[in-house]
């Protein structure tokens, strides 16, 4: 006898593998307690308590009045800061918009922890490897200032946590969750599109485990860019050439380049301006930067990270310190200069 051939109908479609839980949840919960008080601690008790200079008092101040920073704008960053600067504590405006950051820090090594503890299944490497950033030279000084750096490190480090979760399930939100963080990180520091081939290798690597369906896809980048126009809709809507802060760097960029007003003539003059502005494109050509002032600020990172520049000014490399557009800053010199 001949078996029957089997009724074709339609496709079933799988339910998803449900993620692994981890063995002790409870040791889990209390690593990431642990973490907060120790980082927390730490963080509250070496933070700037008021106006910082330069860069970090331009957030501060920007964050109280809903304004844009200068290039990139770092939008996310001063909508977050104005949100801090109305909590009901601390003693002033400035250090909240400072405790911000030092949150950011808190949360980047939580996340880190997270994807560390699920990539290997130990709490101890991920305690181990949160610790080993929040407490580094690099991390740890500009998790104490208004600076860029830590806070859209925060969305990185948990759009990784967000990979990780995403390959462990392959359900869509954390695909949509990764793509939503990176695009904020992006937005806010246009340098960091060189960390998405990382992202990109992952996927190759998982491919087989990981699908990456059309509808998915296109959801996804669409997440992605959208922090991105937000970020241009609001240099548009709250760069006020009126401002006084405005008209004063608008003089001084016309003492010192000669060129233009921002945000001035037509709608589309106006957009492509702030497109620039927003990628940052019209900071480097202000700054004047050149092959000798990257490498020199490689060379100096590449110390830092080596903990060779413990020691060092970590504000400027020299040939930055006495360039002609860091006159802007010296109304705040930097400690130790």
């Amino acid at each position: 006898m001949h078996a029957k051939p089997p009724i074709l109908g339609p496709t079933v479609r799988q339910p998803l593998p449900a993620e692994p839980r981890p063995a002790n949840r409870s040791a889990h919960w209390i690593a990431i307690g642990a973490l907060v008080v120790l980082l927390g601690a730490v963080y509250l008790s070496t933070l700037l308590p008021g106006v910082g200079w330069g860069d970090i008092a331009d957030i501060q101040y920007m964050s109280v009045l809903l304004g844009v920073c200068h290039p990139p704008g770092f939008q996310a960053e001063v909508i977050c800061g104005r949100l801090f600067t109305l909590l009901p504590f601390g003693p002033n405006a400035a250090w909240r918009v400072n405790f911000m950051v030092a949150v950011s820090g808190v949360v980047g090594c939580i996340a880190l922890y997270g994807a560390v503890r699920r990539i290997t299944g130990h709490i101890a490497s991920g305690l181990v490897a949160a610790t080993l950033l929040g407490f580094s030279s690099v991390y740890w000084s500009f998790s104490l200032v208004a600076e860029a750096y830590v806070f859209y490190g925060m969305f990185l480090l948990l759009g990784v946590y967000a990979a990780v979760r995403f390959v462990g399930s392959s359900r869509a939100c954390w695909l949509h969750a990764t793509a939503l963080t990176l695009g904020i990180c992006v937005a806010g520091r246009p340098s960091e599109l060189f960390v998405l081939p990382g992202f990109l290798a992952a996927w190759l690597a998982f491919r087989q485990k990981v699908h990456l369906r059309p509808r998915r896809l296109v959801t996804a980048s669409l997440l992605f860019v959208t922090p991105f126009v937000f970020s241009l809709a609001y240099t548009l809507l709250r760069a006020d050439p009126s401002a006084v802060y405005n008209r004063d760097a608008a003089e001084l960029r016309r003492i010192e380049t000669g060129r233009p007003d921002l945000f001035s003539g037509s709608a589309f003059q106006r957009l492509r301006q702030a497109l620039r502005y927003n990628l940052g494109l019209k900071w480097t050509q202000e700054a004047g930067v050149s092959v000798d002032t990257l490498r020199d600020g490689l060379t100096r990172y590449a110390r830092l990270l080596s903990g060779l520049g413990a020691l060092e000014d970590r504000e400027s490399p020299p040939a930055i310190r006495h360039s002609p557009f860091a006159i802007r800053n010296s109304a705040h010199p930097a400690p130790g200069t």
